[in-house]
């Protein structure tokens, strides 16, 4: 019997991802981090009263957790203080009804205490039987029921969300290794250096509010930025060399992707 191979997709599939990750990995990381503090969970907290404080985590479907859940953390707004127990209503509002969960949450010390909301749904989008986009929930709103036994004497929400999802449009998301990746970041970094060819080649570095204003040694720097400038900075911003200015330093290891602000 004559002796048949494996195809060569299948022996070079796993080299093929070893290089991808070594290349791409560690930028998507940054990039989807970025994207991740934006949601300020942990870092955004709104006030509860009675000294307390809530933090919201509004996943969507195609976030990388293994298991994405909505989560609420709650802390004291002073390290000495302590709430024995707390219950609070969470309630994520949507076109068709409204998700409820009722959290009892006990000890709250200033360091944040964190709980699931199974029956919240992730932040999506889908088109109704009338091709209308439908977000799973577009508000959230979040009611302090009793704190030490003791309930409010307001029962209107604590604190009111607009909780949407078109960020999943309007943001970029590619699919890699199983896992969905933000690279808003990495988009904003390419766009940086067109900005920056365009300021130091074409944008004039001072405005007059007429004409008449301009000095006499500023008009040759105007027809160089024309003549010169903006062909240069057209060649020099091309979406391929943009790409390419990014992404060669860190391929070659001299550069390493970092977004601090998100």
């Amino acid at each position: 019997m004559p002796e048949i191979s494996l195809p060569t997709g299948i022996l070079l599939s796993p080299l093929k991802t070893w290089v991808e990750k070594k290349l791409f990995l560690s930028t998507y990381i940054s990039s989807h981090r970025a994207y991740l503090r934006r949601s300020g969970f942990l870092v955004r907290w709104h006030e509860l009263g009675f000294g307390l404080h809530a933090s919201l985590a509004l996943p969507s479907v195609i976030d990388n957790d293994r298991v994405p859940c909505v989560r609420i953390a709650v802390r004291t707004s002073e390290p000495g203080l302590v709430v024995n127990q707390m219950a609070v209503l969470v309630e994520a509002i949507s076109a068709e009804g409204v998700y409820q969960d009722t959290v009892a949450v006990h000890k709250v010390s200033n360091t944040p205490t964190i709980v699931a909301l199974p029956s919240v749904p992730l932040r999506s989008l889908y088109f109704s039987d009338s091709n209308h986009i439908v977000q799973a929930f577009n508000m959230l709103h979040v009611t302090v029921l009793s704190v030490d036994g003791v309930p409010p004497t307001a029962t209107r929400p604590a604190i009111r969300v607009a909780a949407g999802s078109f960020d999943l449009l309007n943001d970029r998301f590619v699919q890699r290794w199983d896992a969905f990746w933000n690279l808003g970041a990495v988009d904003r970094a390419i766009g940086e250096k067109a900005h920056w060819f365009n300021f130091h080649l074409v944008s004039p570095k001072v405005y007059y509010a007429s004409t008449d204003q301009v000095p006499l040694v500023e008009i040759p720097k105007a027809i160089m930025r024309r003549v010169l400038g903006r062909p240069l900075c057209w060649a020099l911003t091309r979406p391929w060399l943009l790409k390419a200015y990014f992404w060669v330093p860190i391929f070659i290891g001299r550069g390493k992707f970092e977004e601090s602000d998100g």
